[in-house]
């Protein structure tokens, strides 16, 4: 991929960003709650789980929107995300994970699987914070400036005023 087609795509993004953030997490949800059972059955689903595997559908993607509503993670800008975030959406999936668990523990048939709660905050927690930090690489790749262009620098100094001014010379070129 160019360095004009990531420019494209990140400019795309920013159009509507609220949708795109909310589809993409109900996205990520809905795919981590089959992909546990996936994984959890090596690859093929026994159709006695089937109606697990709804049950948990039907419970875990509700849960998952629920937390990260409350936790605030369906808004904001995904090409700023820090440690922070990364932290706060651990913390949401465990809670949406935990609010699944309790749905599953009155809705669900009989014998579901453990595992697949372990496994689906695995799933959800990596699968969200990675296309966060996705989004935020293709906007820091979409910035980089021309390498004809470049011009050596030294920072003196240590610590953290010295990582800032390297993040900001990264993020503004001029």
């Amino acid at each position: 991929m160019t360095r004009f087609a990531i420019h494209g795509v990140a400019r795309n993004l920013t159009r509507h960003p609220r949708w795109v953030m909310r589809v993409t997490q109900f996205a990520i949800f809905a795919v981590g709650g089959v992909l546990a059972f996936i994984l959890r059955f090596d690859f093929t689903v026994p159709p006695q789980y089937r109606p697990h595997l709804l049950a948990a559908f039907c419970v875990f993607v509700p849960a998952k929107v629920l937390a990260f509503h409350f936790f605030k993670l369906d808004r904001g800008w995904w090409r700023y995300v820090s440690i922070r975030d990364v932290t706060r959406v651990a913390a949401a999936s465990f809670a949406g994970s935990a609010l699944g668990c309790l749905g599953l523990l009155w809705f669900a048939p009989e014998g579901f699987p453990r595992s697949i709660y372990f496994l689906d905050f695995l799933l959800c927690f990596g699968m969200t914070a990675g296309a966060r930090m996705a989004v935020r690489m293709v906007f820091e790749l979409s910035r980089l400036p021309n390498l004809g262009t470049k011009k050596r620098t030294l920072i003196c100094g240590a610590g953290d005023a010295g990582v800032t001014l390297l993040r900001e010379i990264h993020q503004n070129p001029a």
